[in-house]
């Protein structure tokens, strides 16, 4: 059974969000997000996975598409497959998420 702590991925930078895999398979994909004071993450968008993202510390403004909701720690949001995100930390203190997505993002060819 793989398990893990999540104040193990916890690390937050002035210069931007930090993300941390946690869990990946073939079918699920969870990841930790960590948004400094007065940080934002996004926008980001799947065409082909669902993502749900709990605020595990903290309080996040989000825009899924274009409907808005203020949420505390504990809350979550669903951000159906094709619709755009933009978190922005709505607190004073730093900001963590968590995403859960299926099925796993594909990776982009950043080649060129």
């Amino acid at each position: 059974m793989d398990s893990a702590d999540l104040r193990d991925f916890v690390e937050f930078s002035e210069d931007g969000p930090i993300r941390k895999t946690v869990f990946e398979s073939d079918r699920l994909f969870v990841q930790l997000v960590c948004v400094d004071v007065k940080g934002s993450y996004g926008p980001v968008s799947d065409p082909g996975a669902d993502a749900v993202v709990t605020v595990v510390a903290g309080e996040a403004a989000f825009q899924v598409s274009r409907s808005r909701k203020r949420l505390e720690q504990w809350g979550s949001v669903l951000v159906p497959a094709g619709d755009e995100l933009h978190v922005a930390n709505a607190s004073p203190d730093p900001l963590v998420l968590l995403f859960t997505t299926a099925p796993p993002p594909v990776p982009r060819d950043v080649s060129g």
